[in-house]
């Protein structure tokens, strides 16, 4: 999906709920001294949903002592730690670190509040009457960005001026603005996560624990057209859709053979369907002829009697 289609404020709604559902589940279950294994894993989740949360290191303390003492929990707080006390470095450096896909992707809804936090910071402490200056590298590395027109464009949007030629940031407190009407489109970030995905994400979401399906992966497309792209007739009742499976023995091979006739049972069910498809339309289509020719007839018999 494109940055631009994506729609942060129904997907934290969904994702909001759902964490909220996946909580209530496993209280119901440690009632009964039932405990889930990744419940480590989507309790650093639901923290990292909730940075911005006064609550959030009350819930971690109510959690269990090994929950809580994991090392997926700890890093979540460690987050926690950085955005609470605007450490801008300390922030990034982690996200830099984190290996974890996914927690990577949730921490992304906080790089626009720590970038204006850290030029905020930077105006007032290296702003007139000192230096005033800063360059574009130590502002791609210290906040994150993918390249200079990234970072240039973010700090435009907060009024400070950027010199092209020597690609520096005149950090002016006057013309700084702390709350920009609008900020720059969001890009995907490669440094801070897409780099993190080393494997399908199917993979990562299951924990690389995807079951292989033989039947997908041996599967061959298969075709019920002519040449004209014309339905072949015994295509017409999808006989030709579904198969089963039915192995042989040929000597000259010496090996089993596994061969594929269609399955009787799903093509009645597929006949079925059809046929009472076609018999609907077929009795909608001619109940409303008789009822326009019905209608005719009584047109017709009304302007008889007047006249």
């Amino acid at each position: 999906m494109d940055m631009q289609d994506f729609d942060q404020k129904i997907n934290d709604e969904n994702l909001t709920k759902c964490m909220q559902t996946l909580k209530h589940m496993y209280y119901d279950l440690s009632v009964k001294d039932i405990y889930c294994e990744n419940e480590a894993e989507f309790r650093a989740y639901d923290i990292l949903l909730h940075l911005n949360g006064g609550d959030i290191l009350r819930e971690v303390q109510q959690l269990r002592a090994e929950v809580r003492e994991c090392s997926q929990v700890r890093g979540a707080l460690q987050f926690v730690y950085a955005l609470n006390s605007r450490n801008y470095v300390r922030f990034f450096k982690l996200a830099r670190k984190n290996a974890n896909y996914l927690q990577c992707c949730l921490l992304q809804r906080y790089f626009h509040q720590m970038r204006s936090s850290a030029l905020q910071i930077m105006v007032q402490a290296y702003g007139p009457p000192k230096k005033g200056q800063i360059h574009l590298n130590t502002i791609i590395y210290l906040l994150g960005f993918e390249d200079k027109e990234e970072a240039a464009a973010w700090c435009q949007c907060h009024n400070l001026p950027v010199d092209e030629h020597s690609d520096t940031i005149a950090l002016e407190r006057t013309t700084f603005v702390e709350t920009p009407e609008k900020f720059p489109n969001k890009r995907r970030s490669f440094q801070l996560i897409e780099n993190k995905r080393t494997c399908p994400v199917s993979q990562i979401i299951a924990n690389g624990r995807v079951p292989l399906d033989q039947a997908l992966s041996n599967h061959q497309p298969h075709n019920s057209f002519d040449q004209n792209g014309i339905l072949y007739r015994h295509s017409w009742l999808a006989d030709d859709q579904t198969v089963e499976k039915v192995v042989s023995y040929e000597p000259a091979q010496n090996a089993l053979v596994v061969t594929e006739q269609p399955h009787s049972l799903v093509s009645s069910f597929v006949r079925e369907t059809v046929t009472s498809t076609i018999f609907n339309q077929v009795i909608d289509s001619t109940v409303e002829e008789l009822l326009f020719q019905l209608f005719q007839f009584t047109l017709d018999a009304v302007q008889f009697l007047f006249h």
